[in-house]
């Protein structure tokens, strides 16, 4: 019998056959020391033989990573249980997720799981699955919705012969093979919606963010919107370079002075004196409080604010004359 070790060194398992999905990553990597947003799945079997698992994910926006089989091909010896997988996740994931397995052998279903997950952006989180022996809903030609067979899968229960049935959400239209499907080709990506049978980015599918020319979703999470990206609620992103000062903050044009929008100048108040507008009476950089320098110590506003000649303002006890402190 194959003794389960404790949650404490499930990071360290490494099965015979182990598991990696997305970027093949040894599932001997330590949990919670891979850099991404992901799951590492410690998934353990009936008293059955498996030689495939089948999983996948899904939110209530519905599939977050497609159905995948590991290893590709079945095992030519069961695999033993526990198995260890790195799922790795689209940062849209991040709340909570539904992480289905089925156990498969010569192609069948022989034991079922799932699981719900908290999914943390740029972390990996470990979850324990336990599959109960079954199939589902017998032998399926479609797939399963817990004890009923769906003959013919469509883009709400979507799902391999036999396996579980799942919807593909607002990313696809249909379901072929078992794999959600846009039109002719795959599902859409985070943040896009399929509308006709073609990717577009709605306010359905990026209500977070706004979307680009080219129908992608940039997000407010993402650090990607600026000055030249900016919205929210799924709208058209606009350009914030209207007035010398304008920034986005939030999904938002604003006239707030920030570093984004001030980086060469100081602020007065929300007003951004650029580099060469500022003086005297308005110094400053990198979206600092603009200042008055004093006059008797500096002769200009520079690239370190209030200069004498190339160097920083004079000490006190000091006066600048043609651009070099002396003693006053």
């Amino acid at each position: 019998m194959t003794t389960r070790p404790p949650p404490s060194l499930l990071a360290w398992t490494c099965a015979a056959l182990a598991l990696a999905l997305a970027l093949l990553i040894p599932s001997c990597t330590p949990t919670n020391q891979l850099k991404g947003t992901a799951l590492f799945l410690s998934i353990a079997f009936p008293a059955v033989a498996v030689d495939q698992v089948r999983i996948s994910a899904a939110n209530g926006g519905g599939l977050v990573t497609t159905p995948t089989l590991r290893p590709l091909s079945p095992s030519p010896a069961a695999l033993p249980s526990p198995q260890t997988v790195h799922l790795l996740l689209p940062d849209s994931a991040a709340g909570q997720a539904t992480v289905y397995v089925d156990a498969l052998f010569e192609g069948q279903v022989v034991a079922v799981g799932k699981q719900d997950a908290p999914v943390t952006v740029g972390l990996e989180n470990q979850v324990e699955i336990s599959l109960a022996a079954g199939q589902g809903c017998g032998p399926c030609a479609g797939c399963c919705d817990g004890a009923t067979c769906i003959a013919s899968p469509d883009a709400t229960h979507c799902g391999a012969p036999g396996g579980t049935c799942l919807s593909c959400g607002v990313a696809a239209n249909a379901c072929n093979g078992g794999e959600c499907m846009c039109g002719s080709g795959g599902s859409c990506s985070s943040g896009q919606q399929c509308v006709d049978g073609a990717c577009k980015c709605t306010p359905q599918s990026c209500a977070d963010g706004c979307c680009t020319a080219d129908n992608f979703c940039i997000r407010l999470t993402s650090g990607e919107q600026g000055n030249l990206n900016c919205g929210n609620a799924g709208r058209a992103c606009a350009s914030c370079r209207t007035s010398d000062a304008t920034a986005c903050q939030g999904g938002v044009c604003t006239n707030a002075c920030t570093t984004a929008s001030c980086m060469d100048g100081c602020c007065s108040g929300d007003t951004c004196i650029h580099f060469g507008n500022r003086s005297l009476d308005a110094c400053g950089v990198s979206a600092a409080a603009c200042v008055v320098c004093d006059p008797t110590r500096a002769d200009q506003c520079g690239p370190r604010g209030c200069q004498c000649g190339v160097a920083s303002a004079c000490e006190i006890g000091q006066v600048c004359v043609a651009g070099v402190c002396v003693a006053s």
